[in-house]
């Protein structure tokens, strides 16, 4: 139930930031980072994004994630998006800090994401916050924090 009109009232909502609420009509091309935050992809609906978003240098991010790719990712990347993700490394990451909450101990997280097939450079798996920093630093020249990505990280 994401509507214009919800967009507008959380801009007002925080002043401080740097967002705007905009229709799909408006929106400007390639952006560096386009994320998909709806569950439109888990019952297989289109994406309604504008493919001028896309451009040679954009990096798609889907929240969501699946067996196979997302109807998102599979929109990004035939659109020419430089590098597509989706949210399992999130999911495995988020659950490695329950672990830590609860046992006091943080597990490693890079077999699992392994196992998964989760690679990111080259084929080189690494630690999601890693990941992450890596996928995000040809967006603006992001620096690499991979101390606090997971709990503070640049996603909006």
């Amino acid at each position: 139930h994401r509507t214009h009109l919800k967009a507008e009232q959380l801009v007002h909502q925080h002043d401080a930031a740097r967002v705007a609420a905009m229709a799909a009509d408006d929106l400007e091309s390639h952006y560096d980072v386009v994320v998909h935050a709806s569950a439109a992809g888990l019952q297989g609906q289109r994406v309604e994004v504008p493919a001028r978003c896309i451009g040679p240098s954009t990096r798609a991010y889907d929240l969501s994630y699946s067996a196979k790719p997302t109807p998102f990712i599979h929109w990004a990347s035939s659109n020419g998006a430089v590098a597509c993700a989706d949210g399992l490394g999130m999911l495995i990451e988020q659950a490695a800090l329950a672990f830590e909450i609860w046992f006091g101990e943080l597990p490693p997280t890079i077999p699992i994401r392994q196992s998964e097939g989760l690679a990111f450079d080259n084929g080189v798996a690494m630690s999601s916050a890693l990941a992450n920093a890596r996928f995000l630093r040809g967006a603006r020249g992001l620096k690499d924090r991979t101390s606090d990505l997971t709990t503070e990280g640049p996603f909006l």
